[in-house]
């Protein structure tokens, strides 16, 4: 799509600043740090959108409170993937891409996160794809 490098990382910054203009919070790309030799790819994220671990992420957008969007290094369409939670009464659910709030992007999975009475909360989840 773009053939420089530096084109590259404009666009890149120029959708980020859209992003945070809007209230999103964008964790990007981290280095794999995670040791999971079953899993295609994998994040563990945290409530503000950051991510602690991950295996081929690309980045995570904290859409707003409750919705995020991680974007992955693979394709994430037609793929088989499960998300946990990591408190107490709080509710994970993953959709199958693409989804609108992620741009319709193939590679990135809407993930939201709810409390006990099925209103949107931040909170901390994880996501495999197999």
């Amino acid at each position: 799509m773009f053939k420089k490098k530096s084109t590259r990382v404009a666009a890149l910054g120029a959708a980020a600043l859209v992003l945070m203009a809007a209230g999103a919070t964008v964790a990007t790309a981290v280095d794999d740090n995670l040791f999971a030799p079953y899993a295609r790819a994998a994040a563990t994220v945290n409530d503000d959108g950051s991510i602690l671990i991950a295996k081929r992420v690309d980045s995570v957008t904290r859409v707003s409170n409750g919705r995020y969007c991680v974007k992955f290094k693979i394709p994430a369409v037609k793929t088989v993937h499960t998300t946990s939670s990591n408190r107490y009464r709080l509710f994970v659910v993953s959709e199958i891409p693409p989804s609108v709030d992620c741009g319709n992007d193939p590679n990135s999975i809407r993930v939201t996160t709810t409390d006990e009475n099925g209103n949107f909360k931040d909170g901390r989840f994880s996501l495999v794809i197999h």
